[in-house]
C-alpha cells in the first residue's frame, strides 16, 4: 500500500529546457491550450539558461495533450515534455479556481470514481463496464480514452456507491483480455466526457 501511486501523477508532465526568461505565468498560460492547469512548480537556478518545471492538470487526457507540445519553442529553447514520474509537492502556483474545492477534491480523488489504466484495446467500453458492475456494483458513469489503434488505452468509471468503488480498487492487477489493469482513485469526475449507462448495448465478457 506504501508504493501506491498519487493519481495526481497520471495528471502531471515534466516540463525541461525551459528559457530562463520565461515566468511561471507565461508557461502556465503556454500550456493552458491543453486543458486547465491545477498547479505548477518552477524550478531551477535563475542563473542558469534553462529551468525545468512541473505542470499537473485536471485530468490525464490534457496531460497527453500537453506531450504533443514537446519540441514546441518558447522563449528561445525547444521545450522538452515528458510523463512526471511523480506528483508535485508544494506548487509554487495553484489554479485559483480550485482554492474552494470540497473537501474530497482537496484531498486529491473522488470516493466514487476510479481511474484504470493499461486496458487491453481489444476490450469494449461496454465489456469493461459489464465486467466491473458483475464484481463491484452499478455505474453512472464511463468513459474510455487514447488511441483504439495502440495496444492499451485509459478510461474512468464512476460507481453509484462508494462501496463499490472501493471493491473495484481491489481488482487492481486483475488481467482483462491480455492486460493487467492499474487502478486508481480518480483525481476527477467524468462530467461532460462520460457516456451514461446504455443497458441495451452492454455485452459481458461472458458473452465475448
Amino acid at each position: 500500500m506504501s508504493n501506491q501511486v498519487d493519481p495526481k501523477t497520471y495528471c502531471t508532465v515534466f516540463v525541461t529546457s525551459i528559457d530562463v526568461s520565461v515566468s511561471e505565468e507565461q508557461l502556465v498560460q503556454f500550456f493552458s491550450s491543453c486543458g486547465t492547469i491545477a498547479a505548477c512548480k518552477l524550478c531551477g537556478d535563475t542563473n542558469h539558461a534553462k529551468r525545468f518545471a512541473f505542470l499537473e492538470f485536471t485530468t490525464p487526457i490534457e496531460a497527453q495533450k500537453a506531450l504533443g507540445l514537446s519540441g514546441s519553442t518558447l522563449g528561445f529553447y525547444s521545450l522538452q515534455v515528458q510523463p512526471s514520474t511523480n506528483a508535485i509537492k508544494n506548487p509554487s502556483y495553484i489554479n485559483p479556481n480550485f482554492q474552494n474545492q470540497s473537501n474530497e477534491e482537496q484531498s486529491g480523488t473522488l470516493p466514487q470514481t476510479i481511474y484504470i489504466k493499461n486496458i487491453d484495446s481489444r476490450v469494449t467500453e461496454f465489456q469493461l463496464q459489464g465486467f466491473f458492475e458483475k464484481t463491484c456494483g452499478n455505474t453512472n458513469k464511463i468513459v474510455f480514452c487514447g488511441d483504439p489503434r495502440q495496444p492499451t488505452r485509459f478510461g474512468f468509471i464512476e460507481f453509484s456507491n462508494i462501496e463499490a468503488a472501493n471493491n473495484a480498487l481491489m481488482l487492481n492487477g486483475t488481467i482483462i483480455g491480455e492486460k493487467k489493469l492499474t487502478i486508481v482513485k480518480s483525481t476527477q469526475p467524468i462530467k461532460d466526457r462520460s457516456q451514461l449507462n446504455s443497458k441495451k448495448d452492454r455485452r459481458t465478457f461472458n458473452n465475448q
